[in-house]
């Protein structure tokens, strides 16, 4: 049922690049689709808008894109597969989608792994960024820039006063489906329940867990407030995104527009930066001042000793890294 699905969307996309809706390298003016999964008031539509601006004000009219989001192309799943194979040109996917094209992607799901945003870019834009974009171009899938989604915070319900890492102890927290997440939660004497998102806000409301994790702007978008009071600041993991084009379609243009969509897509990162950063910062003070949900801080030091058998567990993040570590 999955693969028809993609199959009928591709066929989808396919027309619409017939009738020079969505994507025609063959016109006089190369029509790029740019799809993402968000809606019209994130982060990633507001930076989508700004690569759109500028590879439309810079390429002389050579060049247009049209932007879709809410996943009107597809989930992002198959959005990484249309661009693969030349369906879809431009999209944007988190990193726990493209670990399944590239595991070494995988390495930013490790435990308290980042001191801060800035360490996060100097390893994307670095060394680290230089390896996952080599592996993701083998797949057609080159990187036009790493935008971030934000660093995970836990909440729970309040009934339990947290005071220290100890007090962890005993909670259900809901985590994505991600070997990796239950392996971080467990020695910290959390019980990690996998669970779909559009599940979550019930199962809170209904006591099957206690808590779940997000980044700010997550929390404060899907009304976690309502069936949880606190918030505990532990910033376990940094979720990246990868602005994809299809490798082929962007060997195809000439050296002047392969410029003109480099630059845009380094103005479009650098806007989903700065608003991912303002927008959780905002969305911390709402919910704190406004929506009254205690804020407790814990500190890393024991956090990482006790999650450290996570990382001797997957020795194949190993080298990467040691290339985040000599980043701090």
């Amino acid at each position: 049922m999955f693969r028809l699905s993609v199959v009928l969307r591709m066929v989808l996309v396919a027309m619409l690049v017939g009738f020079g809706w969505v994507s025609s390298a063959t016109a006089k003016t190369i029509k790029i689709s740019a799809a993402h999964a968000d809606s019209e008031n994130s982060v990633f539509h507001k930076a989508m808008l700004k690569f759109k601006e500028e590879v439309e004000a810079n390429s002389n009219g050579e060049i247009a894109v049209d932007v879709f989001p809410n996943g009107q192309l597809g989930s992002i799943r198959e959005m990484v597969e249309g661009v693969q194979m030349g369906t879809i040109d431009v999209a944007t996917a988190a990193s726990s989608v493209l670990a399944n094209f590239s595991p070494k992607v995988g390495v930013y799901d490790l435990p308290f792994l980042l001191d801060g945003y800035e360490h996060a870019y100097r390893t994307l834009d670095g060394e680290v960024g230089a390896v996952l974009n080599a592996d993701l171009a083998a797949s057609n899938l080159k990187v036009l820039g790493w935008w971030p989604l934000g660093f995970r915070n836990m909440t729970t319900n309040g009934k339990k006063e947290i005071n220290s890492v100890d007090d962890l102890q005993g909670l259900r927290i809901r985590v994505m489906a991600s070997k990796i997440y239950q392996e971080m939660f467990r020695p910290l004497g959390i019980d990690p329940v996998p669970m779909g998102w559009g599940e979550v806000f019930t199962a809170l409301q209904q006591g099957v867990v206690d808590g779940q994790e997000n980044p700010y702007i997550n929390i404060l978008d899907a009304n976690i407030f309502e069936v949880n009071k606190t918030i505990i600041v532990t910033q376990h993991t940094f979720s990246p995104a990868a602005l994809l084009m299809s490798e082929t379609l962007f060997d195809s243009l000439t050296p002047a527009q392969q410029k003109v969509v480099s630059d845009a897509a380094k103005a479009a990162t650098t806007v989903a930066r700065e608003e991912c950063e303002a927008r959780n910062a905002h969305a911390k003070e709402v919910l704190e001042k406004e929506k009254g949900m205690k804020i407790i801080s814990l500190d890393k030091t024991p956090l990482r000793e006790k999650t450290k058998g996570v990382y001797e567990a997957h020795p194949e993040f190993a080298e990467l890294v040691e290339m985040i570590n000599k980043a701090r």
